[in-house]
This record gives structure tokens, C-alpha cells and sequence, in this order.
């Protein structure tokens, strides 16, 4: 093999090389702004609005899971009852749920907290370095570290681990948590 056949055939590699390098990086530095960035969660206006216009439905579920007590955890794939139920949840009543989650938009389902407050959640973001959820709480008990507005808490928020309630109406409250 010639000099000249030498070179042209290694600056081939070397571009082929550099290449892949470029394509490999723009697809890390895609999954790794996809993954901190991502969507946001929908604004506090938006939740009010979906809360004060679909307000029967989000009454009629409190009210099922004030009946069904015994559920600690519900969303549309699994449920947990807490440690001392001893007792099935018919398919009907399920589905009821999750119809009304669909409805509702609570992608989340429902979490129950120790105090008694019911998380209806509406929007989860999983990424890269952080996670986050916002969410509408019903609680006859005012919670702690309300604020005026979650959308600016959210930006300046990550990292603290600290739950964060606005009061939207009567013993109803939106949640965001970032961990």
C-alpha cells in the first residue's frame, strides 16, 4: 500500500471516528437536557380552574376514599390497602376510581399521609437529577409552609425536600414536593 493510499485511507477513519463522536454526543447531551429539564407541571391557574370546574368529581372522590378508609395508595395499575385491612375493593368501586382519575387528570392516582390529608396527583416529572410532584390535597387540617403561588416555588424550590400547600378553597390545597 502506497504513502498517499495510507493517509487517504486514515483520514477516512479519523472523519468516520469524529463523526460518531458528534452523533454520540449530541445524543447524550439530548437524554441529559431532556432528563433535567423536561415538561413542566401545569401552572397553578390551570389546577384551580380544572378544580373549580370539575369541583362534584373531586368532591365525590374524597368522599369514596373517606368510605374506603383503609386505602393508603391508589393509582390505574395497583392498589394498598393499609397494614390493618383485611378486606377486597370490588373491580366496580376500582374502576370507579380510575375513571374518575382519568377525568380528573390525576395521572398519579391517589396517596393517603399519615395525618389523614388525601394527594390527588396530577403530575409527577422523573428526571435525571431530580423529581417532583404536584398535586391537589384535601385536608380538614390547614397544612404547614403555605405560599401565595407553587409556580414560582417550583423554580426556586429544587432540591428542598420540604412539601410546599397553596389554599385554593376550603380545605383544599395544591402540593408540590421536589426530591
Amino acid at each position: 500500500m502506497t504513502l498517499e493510499a495510507r493517509a487517504s485511507r486514515s483520514l477516512k477513519w479519523r472523519l468516520s471516528c469524529l463523526r460518531l463522536m458528534t452523533v454520540l454526543s449530541l445524543l447524550i447531551a439530548t437524554i441529559v437536557l431532556t432528563g433535567c429539564g423536561g415538561t413542566s407541571h401545569p401552572v397553578d391557574q390551570v389546577m384551580e380552574k380544572r378544580l373549580q370546574s370539575n369541583r362534584a368529581d373531586f368532591d365525590k372522590l374524597v368522599k369514596m376514599l373517606h368510605e374506603d378508609h383503609d386505602i393508603a395508595r391508589l393509582d390505574q395499575k395497583f392498589v394498598f390497602l393499609t397494614e390493618d385491612s383485611n378486606r377486597q375493593i370490588s373491580k366496580e368501586r376500582l374502576d370507579e376510581y380510575r375513571r374518575l382519575f382519568v377525568k380528573l387528570g390525576l395521572v398519579g392516582g391517589m396517596h393517603r399521609d399519615k395525618g389523614g390529608a388525601v394527594r390527588l396527583i396530577a403530575s409527577t416529572k422523573d428526571t435525571f437529577l431530580t423529581n417532583s410532584e404536584k398535586s391537589y390535597v384535601y385536608s380538614p387540617t390547614p397544612p404547614s409552609r403555605l405560599a401565595q403561588s407553587l409556580n414560582q416555588v417550583i423554580g426556586d424550590n429544587r432540591g428542598d425536600q420540604t412539601p410546599v400547600y397553596k389554599e385554593i378553597a376550603d380545605n383544599w390545597y395544591l402540593y408540590y414536593e421536589s426530591w
